[in-house]
C-alpha cells in the first residue's frame, strides 16, 4: 500500500468517527473509543505528511484539503488553535492547488476562525476578506455571509463595535435573502453576535430581545452549539440589567449544554461570565473559585481569554487584599 493509500484510509477513518459523534447519545461513546485507542496518532501521522507532500499530486492535495473537513467536529474538539491553523494554512495552499474553490474558501473561514481564538483579530481579516471574494464569485451567498460575520467577529475583538454591527448587519441581510437551510443556521449564530455588540455598545435590552430571537432559531434548526453560546451571551446581557439571578440561571444552562457535548470552549465562557455575575451579588468566594476553573479550560485550549481570566482574577484578588483590616 502507497503512503497516499495510507492517507486516504484514515481519511475514512476520520469521516467515520466524525459521523458518529456527530450523532451523539451512545454512538459518541464508541467514536470517542474508537478514536482515542489507534487512530489518532496515524490521522496525525497523515496529516503531516500530507502537509509535506501536497505539491507533489493531485490525490495527496485532495487529501490534505478534505481531513480537516471530514473530522470538522472531532479536529475542532481535539486541536488547540495554533494546530488548527497548522491544518488549515497546508489545506488553503493544497485546495487552491488542485482548483477546488469551494474547499478554499472554507478553509479561509476555519483559519480565520482559529486565529480569533487565539485573539490574533487582525490576523484573521485578510483571510475573511479572500473568503468574501471567492464565495461571493462561486455564487455561494450562507458562505459569503458567515466571512462577513467573521469580519464582524474581529472587529468585535478589536472592541471596534459599531463596525462589528456593519457587518454582522451585512451578513444577516444575506442570510434573510438566501433563505436555505445553511442561511438560517447562520442567521442563528450571526444573530446573538450582533446582539453582544450591541451589549457591548451600552443596550443591554435589545441584546435581550435579540438573543431570545436568536434561540428560537437556534433550536428550530437544532443548533445545540449556538444555543449554549447565545444562553451565555443573553446571561451577560441580563448581568448588565443586573438581573444577576436570570443571568445565572443562563450561565447555567449554557453550561451544561457545553458539558453535555464536551464543547470546553463554550464550557469555559460560561464559566468565566459566571464568575463575574457571581462577584456583583457578593459571592466572592465562589466567583474566584469559577473564574480558576474557567481559566484552567482557556489555558489548556490555548484560548485568549485565558488572559481575561487572569487580569479578573488579579484584580479581585488585589480588592480583598486592600479590603481586609491592618494587622
Amino acid at each position: 500500500m502507497s503512503e497516499t493509500e495510507h492517507a486516504s484510509y484514515f481519511e475514512t477513518v476520520l469521516r467515520d468517527a466524525n459521523d458518529l459523534y456527530s450523532k451523539g447519545g451512545e454512538t459518541e461513546k464508541g467514536a470517542w473509543k474508537k478514536f482515542y485507542m489507534a487512530s489518532w496518532p496515524q490521522i496525525l501521522f497523515w496529516q503531516d505528511w500530507l502537509a509535506h507532500h501536497y505539491t507533489e499530486n493531485d490525490e495527496a492535495a485532495r487529501l490534505c484539503s478534505s481531513y480537516p473537513f471530514v473530522g470538522e467536529l472531532l479536529v475542532y474538539l481535539r486541536l488547540p488553535p495554533r494546530d488548527r491553523i497548522k491544518w488549515g494554512e497546508v489545506a488553503v495552499a493544497a485546495a487552491h492547488r488542485i482548483k477546488d474553490q469551494h474547499a478554499e474558501a472554507a478553509h479561509l473561514h476555519k483559519l480565520a476562525m482559529a486565529y480569533l481564538d487565539i485573539g490574533e483579530f487582525r490576523l484573521a481579516i485578510p483571510y475573511l476578506k479572500r473568503g468574501v471574494v471567492i464565495n461571493r464569485k462561486i455564487k455561494r451567498p450562507a458562505y459569503e455571509a458567515s466571512d462577513l460575520g467573521g469580519l464582524g467577529l474581529a472587529y468585535a475583538g478589536m472592541e471596534d463595535h459599531r463596525r462589528a454591527v456593519i457587518f454582522y448587519n451585512k451578513a444577516l441581510t444575506i442570510f434573510r435573502a438566501t433563505g436555505n437551510a445553511d442561511a438560517r443556521w447562520g442567521e442563528g449564530i450571526y444573530l446573538s453576535n450582533l446582539a453582544e455588540s450591541w451589549r457591548a455598545l451600552g443596550n443591554p435590552r435589545k441584546a435581550v430581545a435579540l438573543h431570545q430571537e436568536a434561540l428560537k432559531i437556534n433550536r428550530e434548526v437544532e443548533d445545540v452549539n449556538s444555543e449554549g453560546y447565545a444562553l451565555g451571551n443573553l446571561g451577560k446581557a441580563y448581568a448588565d440589567l443586573g438581573e444577576h439571578e436570570i443571568a445565572q440561571t443562563c450561565f447555567n444552562q449554557s453550561l451544561a449544554i457545553a458539558r453535555k457535548f464536551k464543547v470546553r470552549q463554550s464550557e469555559g465562557y460560561a464559566l468565566f461570565e459566571s464568575s463575574r455575575s457571581l462577584w456583583m451579588m457578593g459571592r466572592r468566594e465562589e466567583a474566584i473559585d469559577t473564574a480558576k476553573d474557567a481559566l484552567s479550560i482557556f489555558e489548556s485550549l490555548e484560548d485568549f481569554y485565558a488572559i481575561r481570566t487572569r487580569k479578573q482574577l488579579n484584580e479581585w484578588q488585589k480588592k480583598i487584599r486592600s479590603n481586609r483590616p491592618p494587622r
